[in-house]
């Protein structure tokens, strides 16, 4: 067999360097483990890091193997292990649960693969456009929240006017019971309340005369 030809030497001003990477950028895990440093801010380690993955690419080719969940994770194990007991009954059961997501999941890919826009030129934009409806879908319900919260401000502080005034002309004390001139008001249901009240309790009705 011919031995597989060494990667080509990363450019001079080629850095290797730490980023975040969000988990939907990744495509597969390879079933190959490199050991690195846990100390990856030194530039030392991290171009050793650099050349240990163009190790592993010059001895596959290129071609990383992936991950088998089934083989390399060793699912029959797991289930014995979570089970506290070795049973082929419940290895197999796992496996088949595995084994059946694995077929829905090719089956959605096939269908994404067979839909009429998965060839369409536009169908980066109409994605975006999707994204950017989100997006907006989100800030429209933060802001009907801020509004919301913003009116119970409102209503809060116009209810402390309220009480201030209440208070001050003797409706209810300072713990905020009602008084004599309280229970009065409540009474009244033909003109305005605290008017009426107060032209009782002031005594102006009794200069009238019928």
């Amino acid at each position: 067999a011919t031995p597989p030809s060494p990667p080509s030497p990363p450019p001079a001003t080629e850095e290797p360097r730490i980023v975040n990477l969000p988990l939907d950028r990744i495509d597969y895990l390879s079933s190959v483990r490199i050991y690195l440093s846990k100390d990856l801010k030194s530039k030392d380690n991290r171009n050793a890091a650099m050349k240990s993955v163009a190790e592993v690419k010059r001895r596959f080719n290129g071609e990383v193997p992936k991950l088998d969940p089934e083989d390399d994770m060793q699912l029959s194990k797991v289930a014995e292990i979570e089970s506290g007991k070795s049973s082929s009954s419940t290895s197999s059961g796992l496996v088949s649960v595995y084994r059946k997501l694995l077929r829905r999941a090719e089956a959605v890919e096939g269908m994404l693969e067979a839909h009429a826009l998965a060839d369409s030129p536009t169908l980066r934009a109409r994605l975006e456009t999707l994204r950017k409806k989100g997006v907006l879908a989100q800030e429209v319900k933060a802001a009907k929240k801020a509004v919301k919260t913003a009116g119970a401000l409102v209503l809060k502080d116009d209810l402390k006017a309220r009480y201030r005034v209440l208070r001050k002309l003797g409706y209810i004390d300072s713990e905020q019971v009602v008084q004599t001139k309280g229970h009065v008001a409540c009474e009244i249901s033909t003109s305005d309340e605290l008017v009426t009240t107060e032209l009782v309790f002031s005594g102006v009705l009794k200069t009238l005369s019928l």
